[in-house]
C-alpha cells in the first residue's frame, strides 16, 4: 500500500474529514487531497505531526513496514505454532497480535497468522475460546474488506462459518450474498497454460493441488449430506453417502484416518457402541502411520514443510484423544469398559512418546 493509500486509510480509521486533517496541520483540504491521489506528498516537517493524528507511526505512514516476503510470513508462521506448543497459545496469540500491530498493512501476514490461530483453537485444549474467537473475528472482517480477492474471500467464508455456528443465519447469508457468483477457474487455466508451453513440472503441481482441494471439496459436501440425512432420520441414505466418503478418501489417497469421519457421525447418531469402538481403533491405528502426502504418486510434485509434516503427524493424535474424553455427543460410551481401555492405552503411547522428546 503506498502512502496515499495509507494517509486516507488512516484518517478514515479516526473519522476524520480532509478539511479536519487540514485544519489540524495549518494547511489546505486541497493539500491534504492531492496526498491522498497520489499527487503530492507531505512536506518532510508534516510527516511526525501527521502520524501522530492518524494513530500510526512513521514506518507504517512511509510504508517501511508494509511488505513481507512469503518466506518472511512463513517463518513468522512457524514461530508462533512452536509457541503455541512451547509456552501456550495465549503468549502466541499475543504474540501474533504484535506482529500484526508491527505490519498492519500487510494483509497476507494478517490472512496466515488469523488462520493460524482459527485452526489451533480446534487443534488444542484452549481456554476462554469464545474470547479469543471474538479477536480474530475482528481480524477477519478487517481483511473482508482486502481487495485481494483470495484473502476477502476466505475471511469471509470464516465469518460465515462463525455465524452458522452461532445461529446468526441472517448475517450468514447477508456475507454469503457478498461471495462472487462465479469465477474463472485460476489454478486449472495456469495448468493448461504450463502444458502448452512444456512446462510439465509446474502443470503437473497446479493439477495435484487442484486435484487435492477438490478432493477435500467433496469430501465437506458428502460429510454435508451425511448429516442432514442423519438429522432427517433418513439412516440408510446417511449409511450410503459415509461408504462413498470412504472409498472417496482412500481412493485419492487423502490422510488415511479421515476416511472414517463420516461412518463415525452415523454410528455416533445411532449410539452404536461396538461401531464406534471399531471405527476408533482404525482412526488411532491410521494416526501412527507418518502421513506426507507427497508419497502418493497422485501429489509427487507437492511438497509439505517437515514443520507441516511434523505438526501434522505429532498433533492429532492428542486433538482426537480430547474429542474422545470431552465431546458430549461421545458421552454413551465413557463408562465402557473397552472404550475406558482404548484412551488409556493410547494416553500410555502419548506419555511415552513425549519422554522420548
Amino acid at each position: 500500500m503506498k502512502i496515499n493509500q495509507i494517509i486516507r486509510e488512516k484518517r478514515k480509521e479516526q473519522g476524520l474529514t480532509q478539511d479536519q486533517v487540514a485544519e489540524y496541520l495549518g494547511l489546505s483540504t486541497p493539500s491534504v487531497s492531492k496526498w491522498e491521489n497520489g499527487n503530492t506528498f507531505p512536506d518532510i516537517t508534516i510527516l511526525p505531526a501527521l502520524a501522530r493524528l492518524l494513530n500510526t507511526d512513521l514506518n507504517t505512514l512511509l510504508s517501511f513496514k508494509e511488505d513481507l516476503s512469503e518466506i518472511e510470513i512463513q517463518h513468522i508462521s512457524n514461530e508462533i505454532y512452536a509457541l503455541i506448543k512451547e509456552q501456550g497459545f495465549d503468549t502466541a496469540f499475543q504474540t501474533a497480535m504484535q506482529k500484526i500491530a508491527e505490519y498492519p498493512t500487510c494483509e497476507m501476514l494478517i490472512y496466515t497468522l488469523a488462520f493460524d490461530m482459527y485452526n489451533a483453537l480446534d487443534l488444542f485444549a484452549i481456554q476462554n475460546k469464545d474470547t479469543y474467537q471474538k479477536r480474530l473475528n475482528i481480524l477477519f472482517e478487517r481483511i473482508a474488506k482486502s481487495n485481494d480477492t483470495m484473502i476477502c474471500n476466505q475471511a469471509i467464508s470464516v465469518l460465515i462459518e462463525n455465524h452458522f455456528k452461532c445461529g446468526e443465519y441472517k448475517l450468514a447469508e447477508e456475507l454469503i450474498k457478498q461471495l462472487p457468483a462465479y469465477s474463472l477457474d485460476q489454478k486449472r487455466m495456469f495448468a493448461r497454460l504450463y502444458m502448452e508451453l512444456e512446462q510439465y513440472e509446474d502443470s503437473a503441481k497446479l493439477y495435484e493441488s487442484k486435484l487435492s482441494q477438490t478432493v477435500v471439496d467433496i469430501q465437506t459436501i458428502l460429510m454435508g449430506m451425511t448429516q442432514v440425512a442423519i438429522r432427517d432420520k433418513r439412516f440408510d441414505d446417511a449409511q450410503y453417502y459415509a461408504d462413498k466418503y470412504e472409498k472417496l478418501t482412500k481412493e485419492f489417497e487423502i490422510m488415511d484416518c479421515t476416511s472414517h469421519a463420516a461412518r463415525l457421525e452415523v454410528a455416533i447418531s445411532k449410539q452404536d457402541t461396538q461401531m464406534c469402538l471399531s471405527i476408533y481403533k482404525d482412526v488411532l491405528n491410521s494416526i501412527q502411520k507418518e502421513w506426507d502426502i507427497s508419497r502418493s504418486p497422485l501429489y509427487k510434485h507437492l511438497t509439505l514443510s517437515e514443520t507441516q509434516i511434523e505438526n501434522y503427524n505429532n498433533d492429532l493424535l492428542p486433538a482426537i484423544m480430547r474429542e474422545m474424553e470431552t465431546e458430549k455427543g461421545l458421552s454413551f460410551l465413557w463408562d465402557n469398559p473397552e472404550y475406558k481401555s482404548l484412551l488409556a492405552e493410547y494416553k500410555m503411547r502419548l506419555q511415552k512418546a513425549g519422554e522420548e522428546h
